[in-house]
């Protein structure tokens, strides 16, 4: 799951060179929105599955859920756009980090 959360990460990097640098919060915003597909403004496990599906990557349940309390929190049962804009952003540090 961890490679899912990179891949997913590196797909939505290139896709937002088209909606605003990754790096911003408007561009972590777009992503969101990008998979916020219902509008919920937070992201569920039916979410995920469903992403999870069209990436082609299968992964069960357990992982998913799994997925949710690292970037939502230990007890979260759902990733709130703040929540996914806080771990992005220390997964775009990081790589500045990295890459620098």
């Amino acid at each position: 799951f961890e490679t899912f959360l990179k891949d997913l990460t590196a797909k939505l990097v290139l896709q937002l060179t088209y909606l605003g640098f990754p790096n911003t919060e408007e561009g972590r915003s777009a992503a969101f929105s990008l998979l916020d597909i219902q509008g919920k403004n937070e992201l569920d496990l039916d979410d995920l599955r469903y992403l999870s599906e069209q990436l082609r990557y299968g992964f069960k349940d357990s992982h998913l859920e799994e997925i949710i309390k690292i970037v939502g929190g230990s007890a979260a049962t759902t990733i709130t756009h703040d929540r996914w804009n806080k771990y992005l952003q220390r997964r775009t540090d990081k790589t500045r980090i990295y890459t620098s």
